[in-house]
């Protein structure tokens, strides 16, 4: 024992000799090796410096570029200051001192060397650490820039009244339209500007939105305007659906007001699909317009404000102001800048043009300009602008900088609003107006820095449109662009504007100078047999007259012509003349019929640019191959074409753009090939679908590499190409494994902005096949879907800095997006792992979309290494379909999206809560109030089966959602609570049930809340509601529409405290459990007191099938209904909804039993719209109510209960003196109009109908075989009908007979009438005269639209105003007339078949329509110029 203790004394001994050798050594190193570590030190210290200088570089880059600098790069260059600073000081201290010597100078000193040793190792090793973090790939990214806010407007003190009034109009509830008039360039457009501006900001209005009419009204471009201000996507082609979906958008805010921008001429209102008057009386309506007869006379505006010119003193300081100051100093440039000033007519638009203009220029500009201002207007006058704005306009455009700029402006004012800045590049190559451009690209820059020195110039604005492909010039410049083109360039410019001067064309001698000619939409009759235009440059034609021809010799004397556009025109064949245009450089033929007539083209050796974009050709012949200075080349959306003829695309050897999308070319022998891409050794743009990855030559792929343009589509079936966010993009769905991929698509994708992948198969790893492991960072969408193998997106932790929008969607087996964290989590089952780990970062995400996952997890509980703002600029997230997740964010996750906006979840079976708290117990114990997502205004939980709340918190907190808008919560059947408080009982929690929300929630901006299908719900508001006003009344002091579908527990609404919702203006509540709406504070209180309530903001009351609801409010009370005008009450049969003043107490409700819900007096006058069930109708016709409460009623619905509804009679009717819109459901009537003959019973009918403008009949089933007699005259009945909605009416075989006419009917609607054979009588349709829109659809008897009865003669119908047609789902329907009669359908403009397998033939007679219509079936592609050929080959194929 004694040897062991010895020896084992030995080793320690041992072991601590040489721990403290080592030390010694160690500290030895630092004076031995002093000056190398030194010097060390010195080494990293600049390298540092160096590192510092370049990041800064970068930073002043990014900066100068408008980027934000990320946080990582803040934080490196924090730190690098402070230890720069803090090691520099330190070593340069110690330096000194180790410099000097000990022993009189003969010794080093050894502890100072020592020291400094120490120090500079250490600094070097923190300089060393710094190096190695300096790895940015980017310092800066792109931020989205805030909206802007127009802080421009000129206050002018001559206008201030005319503002004051117009915003007090807007105030006041008796004016509904307001217009304000005045001449060009007044500043009507700047002043409405400025009241959309403070309106937003005043919050007065629901939604504040504005749209530019123009003189030419487009319907479509108006919706859309009024669409994108209001965050809708109006997808639809039909104006007529269009206006529907706007109207229900609209009417889904209380109050609205719309401006409607520089009106012409009267607007249809309900042809744009803008709701007013009667149909929505929170619309209100702001006009701008040249003439005060169009705002008074047209529009019948309540107001209208004019707008006159500036005061003297006003417009010269605007000038001034506009000018600069430059003149100040120089009393004859001073008194000359006056004198220019008054020339420019006091109007604010000439004022800004020409001081822009003369800005800092010296005295000889300025008295240039006077002389030119101070010039007679030879030219003659016109109406639309005087002669002194004119001249002030015509000189900012003489002042452009170069003679080529002034061309593309006049060319651009020419050509406004019609085509896009892609053709404008076409054209003014085509006429030489970019010099210097040595490729395609260097030309589009060189025209985009030409169109934004215009708009600074302000002579060009952006389009008023979503569509920035576009551009636009003011009324008043386009004017005076028009008159110079039209004086100085020898333009012949005519549009439809012109129909009432130029309806023949021009005399001979007349165009002989000219060199352009510009006709959109012009009334001319006809074309002259032969342009005598000899110094002709430019021919554009854009017609809406199909009917108009180009004669052979058209161009025969045009031989100088470069740029030829002829624009939806259809051709037997085209003009040979066309052949003859050898300089020809610039030929669209866009949205043309040319069948396969295309070999003329061929000899257009000179041609540079040549568009067929959206044209009907089937093959792209041989001869194109001829045209060898070819640069761009634009088939794009020809649907029809198949064929590219062999050794086409080789000889186009100079071709630089290529636009292919949305074709159905077939590659391969005998026709080109996909390897002919590849002999194209200038592209650098493309756009082409690929059906079959596989079918590409060897290397094909790899000599895309090039390209600066892209959309390339690989696989069947994707969406036709369109307009698109990125310059390059990829998608890629493949019918093999990714593996064997061509490497060439896999080096595309490194440079490609939008990618998006579908069903790739045998693919683990989505991206890695793809990327070689490298960063895409170009990507900037990312949309992965129907991978049923993925497991992961990538297989490192990558960066993606420029990635804005992330899909993931139909990906069952994904467990990561980066396969690396499912390696180093070997402690969780890969089921647990969350989607996203902590090194993944997104640091410019915006759109979050997950689908049909079927992860547990998203996001980590915990954050560590990198904090989660890497996702802090997301602004949308949806998750859908992702069943197997249990909770979405943690609390630490969900602080940092501040930006969020739009938050939805649905279909997540599995999800319990989205916010899970419990890891914020510690951090969250000294605020008393927490803020989520401070910018989050939509919120919707749909469909989520398991949910128990947003979140459940254990702490007495107010939890605070700042910005929250709209809320909807539905289906969510275990829903206990939005927040849930709960206490713990061992290892459990346990909730509280009952309240939707406590009065420890916030939502002081929340307007729109929606619950349905949530079982547990008690209540929705705290029963204490009223205790903590500080909090919970937050949850509702905005709320301005409340919708609450099928919660079988709700006990109640509300507390009888009904200012608590002040802003209220919609409730609809259906399918619930209430007894009462409001209920007593107490049980059992016997308070004689009368609760009073004020509803002063609601106008629409909807109660349906709310089997237990007794009363609304269970005791003494007054109600006030200030603003209702919409009532719905529904199979409510336990209360009692209208009871009479004569037996209230004062008009307190206090019935013992059960008080009705109205006192008649109070509300049915002020009523625009009732619903009722047949009961209440019987109850309401006792005779107890005084008849003429109903005469301001505009719509009745009435609503049946089927088998056992009590009979509806007409006759009650009679008490509706204003009623314009009728619908009955459900009822069992025998039959409508009975008149058994007598004379007097019709008369009756007609009194009480004669008001009706729309009806509508639904599941009427007793209706037998007609809809009414024979015998009665429904037009001497209705005679003011003009819609008439006929659905699910099953036992009718027609509407009626003969006798039935409709003069004034516009609008026929047949649905789902199962047993109906035909729609009417010829005779009847004929009575049909003023009829826009008829559609029959899903009556699956029908056999023809129009019946001929036995021997009647054959007649002319002539549908003389129809222009929409929609004929969808008849499977038995084979024509729309059987007889020989002629049908004409002159203003035809769509028709939709679909669904109609045995239609062979529209009709046997003559039949006459335009040759072009917007819609047939599904597209286009059948079109055969004539309805009969168009069905004949439609149903040849099948397709109807």
């Amino acid at each position: 024992m004694d040897a062991i203790g010895t020896g084992a004394a030995a080793n320690v001994s041992s072991e601590a000799a040489k721990g403290i050798f080592h030390q010694v050594k160690r500290h030895i190193r630092y004076v031995i090796f002093y000056q190398k570590l030194v010097d060390k030190f010195e080494q990293k210290h600049w390298t540092l410096i160096a590192k510092r200088t370049s990041v800064q570089q970068d930073v002043d880059v990014a900066e100068r570029n408008g980027e934000k600098i990320k946080a990582d790069v803040l934080d490196w260059r924090h730190r690098v200051e402070k230890v720069v600073t803090e090691k520099e000081k330190k070593v340069k201290d110690l330096e000194v001192k180790a410099k000097t010597k000990c022993f009189f100078g003969l010794c080093p000193n050894i502890k100072s060397r020592y020291q400094l040793s120490r120090k500079a190792e250490e600094a070097a090793a923190t300089f060393d650490e710094l190096i190695k973090d300096c790895q940015f790939e980017r310092v800066g990214y792109s931020d989205v820039p805030e909206p802007v806010v127009h802080t421009d407007f000129e206050a002018f003190k001559s206008r201030e009244e005319v503002f004051n009034d117009i915003m007090e109009s807007l105030k006041d509830a008796t004016t509904s339209m307001i217009g304000v008039y005045g001449m060009a360039g007044v500043g009507k457009t700047s002043l409405v500007k400025e009241v959309e501006r403070q309106l937003h900001e005043v919050k007065l209005f629901d939604s504040v939105v504005r749209a530019i009419v123009s003189r030419i009204p487009d319907i479509k471009e108006i919706q859309d305007q009024i669409a994108y201000s209001l965050g809708l996507k109006l997808e639809e082609n039909s104006p007529v659906v269009r206006a529907r979906r706007l109207f229900e958008r609209l009417t889904k805010d209380k109050n609205v007001l719309i401006i409607l921008d520089d009106l012409w001429k009267k607007l249809d209102l309900e042809e744009v699909g803008i709701p007013f008057g009667s149909r929505h009386k929170g619309c209100k309506i702001l006009l701008t317009s040249r003439d005060q007869n169009v705002l008074s006379n047209g529009m019948d505006a309540t107001k209208t404000f004019a707008i006159g010119d500036l005061e003297n003193e006003e417009a010269w300081e605007f000038f001034r102001k506009m000018a600069g100051d430059s003149f100040e100093s120089d009393e004859e440039l001073r008194s000359t800048a006056i004198k220019v000033a008054e020339k420019c007519a006091r109007l604010p638009l000439a004022l800004a043009t020409v001081a822009r203009a003369l800005r800092n220029k010296p005295l000889f500009f300025w008295s240039d300009a006077l002389q030119q201002l101070q010039r007679p207007y030879l030219e003659k006058s016109s109406d639309d602008i005087s002669a002194e704005v004119h001249s002030a306009i015509e000189l900012s455009i003489n002042h452009l900088l170069s003679e080529d700029l002034k061309q593309i402006f006049l060319l651009c004012s020419l050509l406004r609003r019609v085509v896009r800045i892609e053709d404008l590049l076409r054209y003014a190559l085509g006429l030489g107006l970019i010099k210097g451009a040595n490729s395609m690209k260097a030309a589009r820059d060189r025209l985009l820095k030409m169109l934004s020195t215009l708009k600074e110039s302000c002579l060009l604005l952006d389009s008023q449109s979503s569509n920035k492909e576009y551009f636009d010039v003011h009324d008043l410049t386009y004017i005076v662009a028009k008159s110079i083109a039209s004086k100085d360039n020898q333009v012949l410019a005519l549009t439809e504007e012109d129909e009432d001067i130029v309806t023949d064309w021009p005399n001979g001698e007349s165009m002989k100078e000219c060199n352009k000619i510009i006709l959109q939409h012009p009334s001319i009759n006809r074309l002259p047999d032969q342009l005598n235009c000899p110094q002709l440059f430019l021919f554009f034609l854009l017609s809406k007259d199909l009917s108009l021809t180009l004669p052979d010799n058209f161009f025969k004397e045009a031989k100088n012509l470069k740029v030829l556009d002829l624009t939806r025109m259809h051709f037997s064949s085209l003009p040979s003349s066309i052949g003859l245009l050898t300089s020809l450089s610039t030929l669209c033929l866009d949205h043309c019929n040319l069948g396969d007539n295309l070999i003329i083209i061929g000899a257009l050796k000179n041609l540079n640019v040549l568009s067929l974009l959206k044209s009907d050709i089937k093959i792209v012949p041989k001869e194109i191959g001829q045209l060898l200075k070819l640069k761009l080349l634009d088939v794009s959306g020809c649907t029809k074409l198949k064929t590219i003829s062999a050794d086409v695309l080789p000889s186009l050897s100079k071709l630089e753009e290529l636009y292919m999308g949305g074709t159905s070319i077939q590659w391969g022998q005998p026709n080109a090939s996909l390897a002919e891409l590849n002999t194209l050794s200038q592209l650098s743009t493309l756009e082409v679908q690929i059906p079959d990855a596989e079918a590409a030559p060897e290397d094909f792929f790899q000599k895309f590499q090039k390209l600066e343009r892209y959309k390339i589509f690989i696989g069947k079936e994707w969406e036709r190409f369109g307009n698109y966010q990125y310059s390059r993009t990829l998608k890629l769905r493949l019918n093999t494994s990714i593996d064997d991929l061509d490497p060439g698509i896999k080096k595309l994708v490194k440079r490609t902005q939008d990618l998006q992948l579908d069903e790739l198969k045998g693919v683990k790893i989505a991206l890695k096949e793809l990327t070689d492991e490298e960063r895409l960072s170009h990507m900037r969408n990312l949309h992965i879907q129907n991978g049923l193998d993925i497991e992961s997106i990538t297989n490192d932790r990558n960066e993606f800095p420029e990635l804005q929008s992330l899909t993931l969607q139909g990906l069952p087996q994904l467990v990561s997006f980066c396969s690396q964290d499912k390696i180093d989590a070997t402690s969780l089952p890969q089921r647990e792992l969350p989607l996203f780990g902590e090194k993944i970062s997104f640091p410019s995400l915006e759109k979050l979309q997950l689908s049909s996952l079927n992860v547990t997890r998203v996001w980590q509980n915990q954050l560590s290494n990198v904090p989660f703002y890497t996702h802090e600029k997301l602004t949308t997230l949806k998750i859908e379909g992702c069943g197997n997740i249990i909770y979405l964010l943690s609390f630490s996750m969900a602080k940092y999206l501040v930006h969020l906006k739009y938050f939805e979840v649905t279909k997540c079976n599995c999800l319990e809560e989205i916010i899970f708290w419990e890891d914020i117990e510690e951090e969250t114990q000294v605020a008393m109030t927490l803020s989520l997502f401070p910018r989050l205004e939509s919120l919707e939980l749909k469909e989520l089966q398991h949910l128990r709340g947003f979140c459940f918190n254990s702490q007495n907190k107010v939890i605070e959602f700042p910005f929250m808008k709209s809320m909807a919560i539905c289906n969510c059947s275990n829903l206990e609570g939005f927040i849930c408080r709960y206490t713990r009982e061992g290892n459990q929690r346990i909730s509280s049930q009952g309240d939707l929300f406590d009065n420890k929630v916030a939502f002081p901006k929340l307007q729109q809340l929606t619950v349905g299908g949530c079982d547990k719900l008690l209540t929705i508001f705290p029963s204490n509601m009223h205790e903590e006003k500080e909090t919970a009344l937050l949850a509702a002091a905005q709320l301005r529409k409340l919708n609450i579908v099928g919660l079988p527990k709700l006990k109640m609404y509300f507390q009888p405290q009904s200012k608590d919702l002040p802003q209220l203006g919609f409730l609809a509540i259906s399918d619930c459990g209430v007894e009462e709406i409001v209920s007593k504070l107490e049980e059992g209180s016997d308070s004689e007191a009368a609760v009073n309530f004020e509803f002063d903001k609601l106008y629409a009351l909807t109660l349906r099938r709310l089997q237990k609801l007794k009363c609304f409010y269970p005791g003494k009370h007054t109600a006030k209904w200030p603003m209702l005008n919409k009532l719905e009450v529904v199979e409510c049969e336990k209360m009692k909804i209208f009871g009479t003043q004569l037996n209230s107490n004062n008009g307190q409700l206090d019935s013992p039993i059960h008080p009705p819900l109205f006192l008649v007096e109070k509300v049915i006058p002020k009523l625009q719209l009732l619903t009722l069930d047949t009961d209440y109708i019987a109850m309401t016709s006792d005779g107890q109510f005084s008849s003429s409460l109903f005469h301001e009623i505009k719509s009745f619905r009435v609503i049946g209960h089927g088998a056992k509804s009590i009979d509806f009679r007409i006759s009650f009717l009679e008490r509706f003196y204003t009623l314009e819109n009728l619908a009955i459901s459900y009822c069992e009537i025998k039959e409508l109009f009975c008149t058994e003959g007598d004379t007097s019973n019709e008369e009756k009918y007609a009194g009480t109908l004669s008001t009706i403008r729309n009806l509508k009949f639904e599941r009427l089933n007793n209706l037998k075989d007609y809809l009414w007699k024979q015998d009665v005259h429904v037009g001497h009945i209705l005679p003011k009908l003009e819609t008439l909605r006929v659905h699910r009416c099953c036992n009718l075989i027609c509407l009626g007979s003969s006798s039935a006419s409709f003069q004034n009917l516009t609008t026929l609607d047949v649905q789902f009438c199962n047993t109906m054979k035909y729609l009417d009588t010829c005779l009847a349709v004929q009575g049909m005269a003023q009829l826009k829109k008829l559609m029959v659809r899903y009556c699956i008897s029908m056999k023809e639209i129009v019946a001929t009865e036995g021997d009647e003669a054959t007649c002319d119908i002539i549908f003389s105003r129809l222009k929409s047609l929609e004929l969808v789902n008849l499977p038995r329907l084979k024509s729309f007339c059987s007889g020989n009669h002629t049908f004409g359908f002159p203003c035809l403009e769509e028709l939709i078949l679909s669904g109609c397998p045995e239609l062979e033939i529209f009709c046997k007679g003559v039949l006459t329509h335009p040759p072009l219509l917007a819609k047939c079936g599904k597209d286009n592609r059948h079109w055969c110029s004539h309805l009969n050929n168009t069905i004949q080959e439609m149903y040849s194929i099948k397709i109807l």
